[in-house]
Order: structure tokens, then C-alpha cells, then sequence
């Protein structure tokens, strides 16, 4: 059996970033090449922040299933840095909240992701909003990754998906850089990053 990752991507706006090589706001990666106890580790590259103070959020609910999730329920390790490599001092606010201390500084944020198949905790997921981690294949519903700072949700993003050789992505979306297990797709801004069926 062949070994293969589901992107579920599906109604994404991508006629937008055509021939458009500027800069972008997020420019996130999933590393699915060190899985770890059925976690991947997601790095995010953040936008400028004018502000001394930023939120990272994450969904609470799923576009349209309207059902309460908390998918920050399943990030752990969570850490924000500076351009040289500093941690940030950090809050957790909620479930899907993070407050990040002197964000005017802030260079990248990164953590691990459990995924929602294997769930023990109250609430499950319906499987088709939730996100799959193992070894021969994996699920990604980008919303249950990825999230975004309060006010900056319009920002456009750049994922990169690293994966095993030997497996390939299956989406709509035609990644407008396609090298040796790395997957690039730029995106418009988060509603469209977390779009799936």
C-alpha cells in the first residue's frame, strides 16, 4: 500500500498568488518527518507586531460544523522567540490562547501538535474536522496546526509541508514549489488557510 498525506484544502483561493513572489505575512511548516508519540512540530515565522502585546489564537470551533472543539486543547511545548533566538516570555489566556510578552520583537513561534484520532480527553472530534498522525499516513486539517494573532487573521500565509520520501500530498491546491519532500502553497489569508470540506 502505497503511503500517502491527506491536505484537506479544499475551496482555497489560490489565482491570487499567480506569478506573485513577494514576501508574505506567516510563512508556517509542518514537519512530518519527526513524528514523535503521534505529534508533529509546526514552526511559524510571524509578521511585524506594532504592539508590546500579541495574541496567538487557534479555532475554537470548525467551519461548518459549528461545534465547540478547542483545538489549542491539542498544542503543547509552545515557545515564541526573537530574531536571535530568545524566548519570549508567554501566557497561556484559555484553551485556544496564548498572550506573548514584548512582541514588537517577536520573530517565529513553535510547538507540538497532538493529533485528534487517538483523542482520550472529553469532546472527540468528528473525524472529518480533525487531524491524523501516524505512521503511514497523515491528515491535515490546517486549522488543527495552525493558528494566528489577534487582528492580523487577513494576513496571507506560505505552508511548507515536509514529508518522508516516498509519500505525496493529495489537495486541489497546486503548490507553487514542489521539491524533494517539501510542499509550498501560498494562501491569502487564514479563513482561506482553514477551509476544508
Amino acid at each position: 500500500m502505497r503511503k500517502f498525506l491527506f491536505l484537506l484544502l479544499t475551496g482555497i483561493a489560490f489565482s491570487a498568488f499567480a506569478g506573485n513572489a513577494g514576501s508574505v505575512n506567516y510563512v508556517a511548516t509542518i514537519d512530518l518527518t519527526k513524528v514523535e508519540n503521534d505529534r508533529v512540530k509546526v514552526v511559524i515565522e510571524m509578521p511585524a507586531v506594532a504592539t508590546e502585546t500579541a495574541i496567538y489564537c487557534l479555532p475554537k470551533i470548525v467551519p461548518g460544523t459549528y461545534s465547540i472543539y478547542d483545538f489549542g486543547r491539542f498544542v503543547a511545548e509552545f515557545k515564541a522567540f526573537d530574531e536571535n533566538g530568545n524566548p519570549l516570555k508567554i501566557e497561556p489566556l484559555d484553551a485556544n490562547r496564548i498572550k506573548i510578552y514584548n512582541a514588537t520583537t517577536l520573530h517565529k513561534i513553535e510547538y507540538w501538535v497532538d493529533d485528534t484520532y487517538d483523542m482520550t480527553q472529553d469532546n472527540p472530534i468528528f473525524e472529518p474536522a480533525g487531524t491524523n498522525i501516524a505512521a503511514d499516513n497523515f491528515m491535515i486539517n490546517t486549522f488543527g496546526f495552525i493558528g494566528y494573532l489577534d487582528g492580523m487573521k487577513e494576513n496571507d500565509y506560505q505552508l511548507s509541508i515536509k514529508h518522508p520520501a516516498g509519500f505525496y500530498g493529495t489537495t486541489p491546491l497546486k503548490s507553487v514549489s514542489s521539491t524533494n519532500g517539501i510542499d509550498t502553497y501560498r494562501l491569502d489569508d487564514y479563513d482561506h488557510l482553514a477551509d476544508s470540506p
